[in-house]
């Protein structure tokens, strides 16, 4: 990892508003800055471009204030006060960690313009201190170190895995659909879908059976795996190297006829307000996993077999 300086003492001291986070040199050129925020102890500005502004028409406490940015806000400040209680065991000889900024780079809006997807940068900095054995005794040694910053947040997800029991066989209810981000237009995975800004788990997954799937569903018939899982979890996290995302699993089992089952296969679905082009998939449940790579599908059939049938 690159070294930002190799005595951190030094530039405290020199400047001690940029290592408090006390951000008075800052340039705020072409910037708005919307308000601090404690972190820390630590004032922290949070900053955005005022080129989104006219861009987007939407303000930087709007974005602020979107659950999926509140949310990672409450999380960081949550975890970051039992982080920095247990430095004295950490094994990297971590002290202290400094803020310097947020900034706000990109912003992705839905068709009805809520905010959907917001990409920042955390500009945040680690103070490692050491003992250095010299020619006249011990020294410390003070470091401070960059750590990754760079997010993508979009908040939760539902996904369900839909098993159909028929003559005796098991089989699950695939979507295929166009996903342009790994460049792949019939793309097989487990049905999933956003959570709304309520944060209705189970009524989410089945207003998303319904739509991908046509099936009609209640609340009630779905078997919460995640929660299975563990109690304490509200989700899977799928890339935390820069996504906030998570998603919550869920089972939804039932006996179907060969008609019924029939009648489902290539299937055409979607909401196409939502210019959908789903094609449903019946696959046997043991070459679920040579169909595809779907991340969402292999966890929930892991947690299918190993804690729902445990």
């Amino acid at each position: 990892m690159k070294r930002l300086v190799k005595h951190a003492s030094n530039l405290i001291n020199k400047n001690k508003n940029f290592a408090f986070g006390k951000l008075n040199n800052l340039n705020f050129r072409n910037y708005i800055v919307a308000q601090y925020v404690n972190i820390n102890n630590q004032q922290v500005v949070i900053k955005m471009s005022s080129e989104f502004e006219a861009k987007f028409g939407t303000k930087l406490e709007n974005v602020i204030a979107t659950l999926p940015f509140q949310n990672w806000l409450n999380n960081l400040k949550t975890n970051i006060d039992s982080f920095t209680k247990n430095f004295e065991n950490n094994a990297f000889q971590w002290s202290d960690i400094y803020f310097k900024e947020i900034e706000i780079q990109s912003i992705d809006a839905f068709n009805n313009n809520r905010i959907g997807f917001i990409k920042f940068k955390v500009h945040l900095f680690l103070k490692k201190t050491k003992q250095v054995k010299g020619e006249f005794g011990n020294t410390i040694e003070e470091e401070i170190i960059p750590l990754p910053g760079v997010c993508l947040t979009r908040g939760g997800s539902v996904g369900i895995l839909i098993v159909l029991q028929c003559e005796g066989k098991d089989y699950l209810l695939l979507v295929q659909q166009p996903r342009i981000p790994i460049g792949v237009f019939n793309f097989v995975e487990l049905p999933a879908g956003m959570l709304d800004d309520d944060g209705n788990f189970s009524g989410v997954a089945a207003k998303e059976v319904k739509e991908e799937t046509g099936l009609e569903i209640k609340d009630n018939d779905l078997i919460d795996l995640t929660q299975l899982c563990n109690n304490n979890f509200y989700g899977h996290f799928t890339s935390p190297g820069l996504l906030d995302e998570y998603i919550r699993l869920f089972l939804y089992k039932t006996n179907i006829s060969k008609d019924k089952l029939n009648d489902l296969m290539d299937k055409i679905t979607g909401n196409v307000n939502e210019n959908e082009f789903i094609q449903l998939k019946v696959v046997p449940i043991d070459q679920a996993h040579e169909v595809t790579p779907d991340g969402k599908l292999l966890m929930a059939l892991y947690l299918y077999k190993n804690v729902y049938n445990k």
